[in-house]
């Protein structure tokens, strides 16, 4: 968007809201593999969207689509990994993908926080997620 114009936008997946209502981020899981000299962290915790703002969004009280920051920052040093591909499971959401990843060439990463937000209006019975910042 022009408001974040370092961010990118990737794929898009559909999902529905568990009856908790939110969606949360994982950003603690163990990976696979190696990623030396990346730093991957929320903004804020929880790293949670709610279904609620989500469904109000576009009103006087949500005008902006509920986001959730985060912050990816790599070393520029020779152990550092050179692409980081961080993989975040996501808790709440019924989906046929379990979980997205973060994926930054250290030649491009920037200071600035990336970060994952929704895209629109979400109906009652799900709708999509846009994976921006990847």
């Amino acid at each position: 968007t022009s408001e974040h114009t370092y961010a990118e936008k990737d794929i898009c997946v559909l999902f529905c809201f568990h009856s908790d209502g939110s969606i949360e981020l994982n950003l603690t899981k163990k990976q696979e593999r190696p990623n030396r000299g990346w730093e991957v962290f929320p903004l804020h915790k929880p790293c949670k969207l709610s279904k609620k703002d989500a469904d109000e969004f576009g009103s006087k009280k949500i005008p902006f689509p509920p986001q959730c920051w985060v912050k990816v920052c790599g070393e520029n040093g020779p152990g550092t990994t050179a692409v980081l591909r961080y993989y975040v499971p996501l808790i709440g959401v019924e989906c046929q993908c379990k979980e997205i990843c973060l994926s930054r060439n250290l030649n491009t990463a920037t200071a600035s926080p990336q970060y994952i937000q929704e895209s629109a209006a979400i109906p009652q019975s799900g709708g999509d997620m846009n994976i921006d910042g990847l």
